[in-house]
C-alpha cells in the first residue's frame, strides 16, 4: 500500500493509467546503493485498508487528501552494484517466471 497527495500529478496519472513502478529512494547517481523497484497495477484502497494501519500519514491529513492505492507487483527487481568491477546484478522475480538472476558489466 502507499499513498499520494490526491492533487498531485501521480494521483491522476494512475487514476488514468494503474500501471505503476516504485524505486527505492538512492542518494546519489554513483552511490552504490542496492536499488528495489517494484512493478505493477495499481488499485484504490477502501476504508477498512486505509484505516488499517494505524501510523499511516494519510490517517492525520483529511479523507480528501490523500488517495491510498494497493500495488498488485507483476515483477520486482533488485539491483546490486560492485563499484570497484564496474559489476551490476540483479535478482528478478515474476509470478510466471519466478526467481532469476542476471549479470553485467556497466556503464
Amino acid at each position: 500500500m502507499f499513498g499520494v497527495m490526491a492533487w498531485s500529478a501521480k494521483a491522476g496519472d494512475l487514476r488514468r493509467d494503474p500501471r505503476c513502478v516504485l524505486h527505492s529512494a538512492i542518494s546519489g547517481p554513483d552511490a552504490g546503493e542496492v536499488e528495489l523497484k517494484l512493478y505493477g497495477l495499481a488499485a484504490a484502497a477502501g476504508d477498512p485498508l486505509r484505516e488499517a494501519f494505524p501510523d499511516a500519514w494519510w490517517l492525520r491529513e483529511p479523507r480528501a487528501a490523500a488517495d491510498v492505492f494497493l500495488l498488485d507487483v507483476t515483477q520486482a527487481v533488485l539491483i546490486e552494484w560492485d563499484l570497484e568491477r564496474g559489476q551490476m546484478a540483479g535478482t528478478h522475480w515474476s509470478p510466471g517466471r519466478g526467481l532469476w538472476q542476471q549479470a553485467r558489466s556497466y556503464p
